[in-house]
C-alpha cells in the first residue's frame, strides 16, 4: 500500500494505531510506535528513524498487549 493510501487511512480513522506489514514484519510509525515499544517488552525491535519495526511471530503477543492497554489497532497488508 502506497504511504499516501496509508495517510488517507489515518486521517479517516483517527485514534487507531496502524501496524503496516512489509513482508515478514511490521512497523508502526510517530506515536503507535512508542506505544508499540510499550508493548513488545523485551522482545527485539528495530528502531529505525521514526519508526519501529518487529518480527511477525511477534504480532500476536504485542497486538494482545497493545488491546490490555486499550488501542485500536488497524493492520494494513499490501496489495498484491
Amino acid at each position: 500500500m502506497r504511504q499516501n493510501e496509508v495517510k488517507r487511512l489515518m486521517v479517516k480513522y483517527p485514534g487507531r494505531l496502524f501496524l503496516l506489514q512489509n513482508g515478514d514484519k511490521y512497523y508502526a510509525k510517530g506515536e503507535d510506535a512508542e506505544k508499540v515499544q510499550q508493548a513488545a517488552g523485551d522482545r527485539p525491535l528495530r528502531n529505525y528513524k521514526h519508526s519501529v519495526h518487529f518480527a511477525a511471530c511477534y504480532l500476536n503477543e504485542i497486538v494482545s498487549n497493545l488491546l490490555r492497554m486499550g488501542c485500536k489497532i488497524t493492520i494494513v497488508e499490501p496489495i498484491k
